[in-house]
């Protein structure tokens, strides 16, 4: 196949995305300081006609509450975890509590999420969405729940 042909060109587009994607090798950040909120916010307020440094504050801040969101998931998947007796997941080098100290750890790291300066608060603790993580096992209605769940352990 000749690249100077159009078929040709394609290929070597697929073959370089292919090598790209599989290959690439992650290059540390150097240690910075984040930005806190209050320079997000003058950022924002300074560059108005800069669409792009608009679209990246906005981009930071929409990371950093995905970040919290993750946090109240992670937070209520190692409750179930630890209803279920997954000894696995919540034991002490478990994935569950490495992945809840890396959050924890950006999230200090970043400082105030939102609000007028304020740290990030956890919000009041809901039951919406919590009905596929949390079950009680003396519930008659969740002991089917609780049977899958130990033998799915006993499984592993």
């Amino acid at each position: 196949m000749a690249y100077g042909t159009e078929k040709g060109r394609l290929a070597a587009c697929a073959i370089l995305y292919i090598h790209t994607a599989f290959f690439e090798v992650v290059v540390p950040l150097p240690p910075f300081a984040p930005p806190t909120l209050a320079e997000l916010r003058e950022w924002y307020r300074l560059y108005k006609e800069n669409g792009d440094v608009w679209r990246l504050v906005l981009e930071v801040q929409h990371s950093r509450e995905t970040l919290a969101h993750l946090k109240t998931l992670l937070a209520k998947a190692t409750r179930a975890a630890e209803r279920s007796e997954f000894g696995r997941l919540t034991g002490e080098d478990a994935p569950l509590r490495e992945a809840c100290a890396v959050i924890d750890s950006e999230m200090f790291r970043v400082g105030p999420i939102g609000g007028k300066g304020k740290p990030w608060k956890q919000p009041e603790r809901s039951i919406i969405g919590a009905g596929a993580f949390d079950f009680d096992p003396d519930d008659p209605a969740d002991q089917a729940a609780y049977l899958i769940a130990r033998r799915h352990q006993k499984r592993r």
